[in-house]
């Protein structure tokens, strides 16, 4: 029999049953409390699959921005300790997100200040598409060792391990006999967790640094949209790079919408909105908001405005890629 770092190790039958009555299924990595703030009048959210580009039926907040045991850690003696973790920090930044659509400013109060930024910088981290970035070249790495170990029995003993294997209990011969899918494992939540909050670190201190502007818009029909990802960082120019900007970069900007009326957006520089740019804020946050997405966008309406080739536009369907021009017009 295979094992995995104790990964397939068995708990008692009393554990196994309280463990199941207590857990935790429904993760959410984009809040309800913040998916909410983005519903029509009968608390029910458009959205579109980005999977395929499919306009899908309207649904609560509850059935959106969520993931089988997510977070679950199945080493630990409560595995809901992320979920419950994030729990708290919602509930605390809720009231907090509360005043800042209603002031249309950020809070004055420390305490307030640093659950906001955690709430952002959290929100930036917890989402599947970090986890596929962290997966990646762990993967890689795994694949490396696995295909080295193949190809020299001499390494087996002493570098087994590093992905996931006990040497003593998996003979040589029947490691060789398995699929890669049976040796390289995938990232667990306990990888992802670890890894995620040291990217939070970086995120923070430069949040911490940088000039919040708090955009409002209550014109109809120029409202904000939410995704899978809203805490999304890009160019200030607007040119497209090869590479994404690093939290660090000063010609970056990031946005974060918090309600189908208000929105943050974090830079380095101060700049200030004049003539029409509350609407070329509202169609320029949504076309980063859609570009950052890999599951759906939502919003309390079927139509939208965002950026094309073609200047803003209305839309209704993703039939066009989104543009991203420059933070100030």
């Amino acid at each position: 029999m295979r094992h995995r770092n104790g990964r397939g190790q068995q708990a008692p039958d009393g554990q196994r049953v309280m463990a199941k009555q207590n857990r935790k299924w429904r993760h959410h990595f984009v809040p309800e409390m913040l998916l909410k703030r983005f519903t029509d009048e009968k608390g029910l959210l458009h959205y579109i699959d980005r999977v395929g580009n499919v306009r899908r039926p309207a649904n609560i907040p509850r059935n959106l921005g969520y993931h089988r045991d997510f977070y679950f850690l199945e080493d630990k003696e409560n595995g809901n300790v992320v979920e419950d973790a994030f729990a708290k920090l919602e509930a605390k930044a809720s009231p907090i997100i509360d005043k800042v659509i209603e002031t249309r400013s950020v809070p004055n109060d420390k305490d307030d200040w640093l659950t906001l930024m955690n709430c952002v910088a959290m929100q930036a981290v917890r989402v599947p598409s970090t986890k596929h970035v962290i997966a990646r070249p762990i993967h890689r790495e795994r694949e490396i060792i696995a295909d080295m170990i193949r190809h020299d029995p001499r390494l087996y003993k002493r570098n087994v391990h590093m992905i996931g294997i006990d040497s003593e209990t998996v003979p040589y011969d029947e490691f060789l006999a398995m699929t890669d899918e049976e040796v390289i494992a995938p990232l667990s939540n306990d990888e992802f967790f670890l890894y995620s909050m040291s990217m939070a670190k970086p995120v923070l201190e430069s949040i911490n640094q940088r000039l919040w502007t708090v955009v409002n818009s209550d014109k109809p029909g120029e409202h904000f949209v939410v995704s899978d990802d809203p805490v999304v960082l890009y160019w200030s120019d607007g040119i497209h790079r090869r590479l994404p900007p690093g939290y660090g970069h000063q010609n970056a900007d990031v946005t974060f919408p918090l309600s189908s009326e208000v929105a943050l957006i974090l830079t380095y520089p101060e700049f200030k909105i004049r003539g029409d740019g509350v609407r070329h804020q509202v169609a320029r946050t949504n076309s980063k908001t859609i570009s950052g997405s890999n599951q759906f966008v939502a919003a309390r309406d079927e139509s939208f405005i965002c950026y094309t080739r073609d200047g803003i536009v209305k839309l209704s369907a993703l039939t066009r890629p989104p543009a991203i021009p420059p933070l100030t017009i």
